[in-house]
């Protein structure tokens, strides 16, 4: 669905190259992604004159590190280009001048893998999902102590009841919910009185934390203390920011404990 939506978007915007971000230690996903777009060619839907037309669309894989800060649009197109994975201030945004100087459109993967279900159904049917808010779906990484890990996508609202239990499959052996944490280390925890909490972002935004990467963690009952277990957070906010973000780096070394 994202590699469609690319070649949609190439159609509206009159591009003709795209890439595709891809952090190097999953491997997997790399692999995966490739053979994909060998088959989109193979059925020309990617390459010189998609299914003998006039347009022509291709997409790169681009393999890189910087895991949180591959969210800054700045370091991506540093990525790209093969300069120092460094953000900068750029004088105009990037839908005006952005990779090699090019209007370039940068996105999430998530949003580009909606494009094809919208255009092909409709933004009403898109918005039929989820809540008044926070409308459409979300793609989730569930872990932690659960039985069925993994990415999930549900719709915006979803208690986290649902998510953990009905979807995960509850913990095992049976052992009692400590806590959730939401939003990957820049995120926060909550109690596990917070099962019927609904996953949007007004919701999250009102106990305290935020939707961040989508990572969903199930501690269970065990003898470590929250606040050890957080304690490598901060430290891990640190060197992913890799001396890009002075004000984040030090915010983080404030947080620690």
């Amino acid at each position: 669905m994202r590699l469609r939506g690319d070649g949609r978007w190439c159609l509206c915007a009159g591009a003709r190259l795209g890439y595709v971000f891809v952090n190097t230690e999953d491997a997997p996903a790399i692999v995966r992604l490739k053979s994909a777009l060998r088959q989109m060619e193979d059925h020309r839907f990617l390459g010189d004159h998609l299914l003998d037309s006039n347009v022509s669309f291709h997409i790169e894989v681009k393999e890189g590190t910087g895991k949180l800060a591959c969210s800054d649009e700045t370091f991506l197109i540093n990525a790209i280009e093969g300069k120092q994975t460094m953000p900068f201030v750029c004088s105009s945004r990037p839908l005006i001048s952005g990779l090699g100087g090019k209007p370039t459109l940068i996105h999430q993967v998530e949003t580009w893998a909606h494009v094809s279900a919208v255009m092909e159904k409709g933004a009403e049917w898109y918005a039929g999902f989820g809540t008044e808010q926070s409308r459409g779906t979300k793609v989730l990484s569930l872990s932690g102590k659960v039985m069925r890990p993994g990415p999930i996508e549900v719709p915006m609202g979803t208690p986290l009841r649902a998510i953990v239990h009905d979807i995960g499959g509850g913990l095992p052996d049976g052992k009692p919910l400590k806590a959730i944490q939401v939003g990957g280390p820049t995120g926060g925890y909550l109690p596990a009185s917070s099962l019927d909490l609904p996953i949007d972002y007004e919701h999250l935004s009102a106990a305290g934390t935020i939707m961040g990467s989508g990572n969903i963690l199930v501690i269970d009952a065990m003898p470590a203390s929250l606040i050890r277990l957080n304690a490598p957070c901060p430290s891990s906010r640190v060197n992913h920011a890799a001396n890009a973000f002075f004000a984040v780096k030090a915010r983080c070394r404030w947080q620690k404990f």
